[in-house]
């Protein structure tokens, strides 16, 4: 996997996650409240930019 930013907030295990919600319908805020549960603040907008550097399409809300 390939992306156009050097990016240190997310592992390899986090990108793979977000794909699949991605893939399976969630919104890029859906995502992002996940990983407010998890403890780790992340905005809505770095899903939307980890997305579209993985050629994922993502919907921002519902």
């Amino acid at each position: 996997m390939t992306t156009k930013h050097l990016n240190l907030k997310f592992s390899v295990k986090d990108t793979d996650a977000i794909r699949n919600m991605a893939k399976s319908g969630r919104t890029a805020y859906a995502i992002a409240l996940w990983f407010i549960r998890q403890g780790r603040p992340v905005a809505t907008d770095e899903v939307l930019r980890v997305c579209d550097d993985m050629g994922v399409k993502v919907r921002k809300s519902a």
